[in-house]
């Protein structure tokens, strides 16, 4: 990269010296991502620590048609659907307890502690 490109990289002159730049384009390479965040202030196509790529998320962004929503909706299936639920969970006696409630219609299901029964002759 010759002197006047590394001048043309610099969008901030006061703030980033060439020779910076010039140090940065050695150690890294131009086609870095480190580079490409850093000194050029792009976002980089794929970093080392990116989750999912720039092209993804770019893509994710696009509005989607009628016709993409009706053909991506027909493929989804799902054998059994339970919306919304609470799911909750307590200790009793040193011991966990899981409990799921169907919000729309009230069902509980899970376990409950059992305390024994009082037999006439404790009281």
């Amino acid at each position: 990269m010759s002197d006047a490109e590394l001048d043309g990289a610099v969008r901030f002159p006061s703030l980033v010296r060439p020779r910076w730049v010039k140090e940065m384009y050695v150690k890294w390479g131009p086609n870095s991502p480190n580079f490409q965040s850093r000194v050029l202030g792009q976002f980089p196509s794929q970093g080392q620590f990116s989750v999912f790529p720039a092209e993804a998320i770019q893509r994710a962004a696009r509005p989607v048609t009628e016709e993409q929503w009706k053909e991506a909706a027909a493929a989804v299936t799902f054998l059994h659907l339970l919306l919304p639920v609470w799911i909750g969970a307590y200790r009793f006696q040193a011991k966990v307890y899981q409990v799921l409630v169907n919000a729309r219609t009230g069902e509980v299901q899970g376990e409950r502690p059992t305390v024994p029964s009082r037999s006439p002759s404790c009281r």
